[in-house]
């Protein structure tokens, strides 16, 4: 899973083996990636030239949208935190890592990463879970998992192999 997604922390690989049925802790998952020469998140995070593009590019696709920045208030830091931390989510994990072509595109795309997270994705705040989560907890001692890729392989998710 570190190799796949090189963005997910101990925490996220935690989560992801937890929907799969293992009760494993971070300090375990840290040390069998050290043991295979895998460093922490930060370390593996892949620094790509699109993001650089993206990133630079995002204000003039904004502004042809006709979509403006809302600033939040100064010294404010609980102002739209819950909105905040969505949206700086979904630009680490999606926005900020792939070309969008237009509104259309955008709202699928948003559209698939929605169910994503509500569905599969698991969360700190719900000790790993995610918040519908579609899928049951598997016994992994008879069963493969299959990595199945969404948006293109920006996200990963992760199942019981038929």
């Amino acid at each position: 899973m570190a190799r796949y997604n090189p963005g997910w922390g101990y925490q996220r690989i935690r989560g992801e083996l937890r929907g799969l049925g293992h009760d494993v802790g971070a300090s375990t998952i840290r040390r069998i990636l050290k043991r295979q020469g895998l460093p922490p998140a930060p370390s593996r995070r892949d620094h790509t030239t699109w993001r650089r593009f993206l990133r630079t590019q995002a204000s003039t696709l904004l502004a042809d949208a006709g979509i403006t920045a809302c600033k939040t208030p100064p010294r404010s830091p609980r102002a739209n935190a819950y909105a905040e931390r969505f949206i700086g989510t979904v630009r680490a994990e999606v926005t900020d890592r792939m070309l969008i072509t237009g509104e259309r595109h955008l709202r699928r795309t948003l559209d698939r990463y929605a169910r994503h997270r509500n569905g599969r994705r698991p969360h700190r705040t719900l000790q790993l879970h995610p918040p519908r989560s579609d899928r049951p907890v598997i016994d992994l001692t008879l069963e493969r998992i299959k990595r199945r890729p969404v948006l293109g392989g920006l996200i990963n998710e992760y199942e019981r192999a038929a």
